[in-house]
């Protein structure tokens, strides 16, 4: 199944990133039943949200990553809309115009602000993130990566305390960067 079909829709949206500075934030979504097909349409989709074999993407983990595209709201639109109010922890997937997206910051690798960082990047440069009506991703769900225990843990006080400082100090350095010297960012992709 092909993302954009329609090719009126997809000239819209590369302009409207060029020249108007927008993403499309994408709804994120995790499949808890693995003997389901993935549903690839909104109205199948909206029935796995309801009998909760879907679920919004890593909600038990960071609920502020997805909150702002409000799932029941996207759930009942049909036009896109936007812009949409966001915060710093907010981390969506992204439909962007390529040639004007800034690039991931790659000491950011392994699991952890990765995504964080581009959307506070694109916040800072502009951009604003609007909703398309009909798409989204969704992955099965999957036991947390090496990297997502070691940061994170599997119960209270099982994380690498010093990795997770690391990387905490490592995101404050990239705001700070980011705020006061854009250009000492690094140059990666």
């Amino acid at each position: 199944w092909e993302f954009c079909t329609d090719p009126a829709l997809y000239h819209t949206l590369v302009s409207r990133g060029v020249e108007g500075k927008q993403v499309w934030a994408l709804v994120s979504l995790e499949l808890h039943a693995s003997y389901l097909e993935l549903p690839l349409r909104k109205h199948a989709m909206a029935a796995c949200l309801r009998n909760q074999t879907v679920v919004v993407a890593e909600t038990y983990l960071n609920p502020a990553a997805h909150i702002p595209v409000h799932i029941d709201d996207w759930l009942q639109r049909d036009q896109v809309y936007g812009p949409l109010e966001t915060s710093e922890a907010f981390e969506p997937f992204v439909l962007g115009a390529r040639a004007v997206l800034p690039l991931y910051d790659e000491r950011f690798r392994g699991y952890g602000w990765d995504k964080t960082t581009h959307a506070n990047h694109l916040r800072a440069l502009g951009f604003q993130y609007h909703m398309l009506p009909e798409h989204f991703v969704i992955a099965r769900y999957h036991q947390p990566t090496p990297t997502a225990v070691r940061v994170f843990g599997q119960s209270e006080g099982g994380a690498d305390q010093l990795l997770r400082m690391r990387m905490e100090w490592l995101y404050n350095r990239f705001l700070a960067q980011l705020y006061d010297h854009p250009a000492s960012l690094p140059m990666l992709s």
